[in-house]
């Protein structure tokens, strides 16, 4: 019973959907030109903690306001983590603060009744997917990068990699969403579309990967664990089948596990370069 508590803010925060993402704080301190020390790295993953505490708590809130019971009280304790994630992220630096002030509102819009953004086919994805990105910047921003060429190309890598998670995830609540009326992507969009706006945006991540490191060196020894990773991304998505949405699922949970083993083999390879 003692435990109780705890279970219920972390299923109101949807922790366990989240929790994972933290990871890209890492990847973005790998990824940072610049030096940097470990000592630093809590300040991103606290903040990015608070951050998607509010992103996935705020996107079930505001898409059930004002319908739901005790609505102020649910918006007050899905908004408190943005305010401490802002709150966090002044200790490190202007463009952090910048980073998750811009997503947080983002999110609003996003998820608000009104201009529900998520209801807009093409903006909502690629909204979405761009929100996604923030823990990764937080990483980057902490460990001294800069806005820069490179942080186009980095942003543009991540960025590109995320919007074939979110199609998918689009496809596996196809029905759910169009039941209450939601106009997603994956709603206009047919399974062979969805398939080539996959592959295209893969394609570009690898290109972006590329060209940043034709600026800094260090980023040679990844690319082949990127490339890797977008094959076998491709090759997923590329097996499915129409009418059958059970293996939405089980595709997400797929590309989740090479995800994890893609953030794993970065930091491992990284690492060991530095010994």
């Amino acid at each position: 019973m003692a435990f109780r508590p705890l279970s219920q803010i972390s299923k109101f925060y949807r922790v366990s959907e989240w929790i994972h993402l933290l990871g890209l704080c890492l990847i973005g301190f790998v990824y940072s030109p610049e030096d940097f020390h470990l000592g630093a790295l809590p300040l991103p993953i606290v903040a990015s903690s608070f951050y998607l505490a509010f992103g996935f708590s705020s996107n079930t809130v505001l898409e059930g306001y004002p319908s739901m019971k005790t609505p102020m009280k649910r918006l007050l304790l899905s908004f408190s983590p943005g305010l401490l994630c802002l709150l966090v992220s002044y200790f490190s630096s202007a463009y952090m603060v910048l980073t998750f002030f811009i997503c947080i509102v983002l999110s609003v819009l996003y998820s608000a009744p009104f201009p529900r953004l998520k209801n807009v086919p093409f903006i909502g994805l690629f909204l979405n997917s761009s929100l996604f990105t923030a823990p990764f910047l937080a990483g980057y921003f902490t460990a001294g990068g800069q806005f820069n060429v490179i942080f186009i190309l980095l942003f543009a890598m991540v960025f590109s990699f995320v919007v074939p998670f979110q199609l998918v995830h689009e496809m596996e609540h196809l029905r759910d969403d169009t039941a209450l009326g939601y106009r997603t992507t994956a709603a206009y969009a047919s399974l062979p579309v969805v398939k080539l706006i996959s592959a295209s945006f893969l394609v570009s991540a690898i290109l972006s990967h590329y060209l940043a490191s034709k600026l800094f060196s260090r980023y040679d020894q990844f690319i082949l664990m990127s490339l890797l990773f977008s094959v076998f991304l491709l090759a997923v998505v590329f097996r499915l089948r129409e009418g059958d949405y059970a293996q939405f699922g089980r595709c997400r949970i797929l590309m989740r596990m090479a995800a994890v083993a893609y953030g794993v083999s970065l930091l491992v390879v990284f690492f060991s370069s530095l010994y």
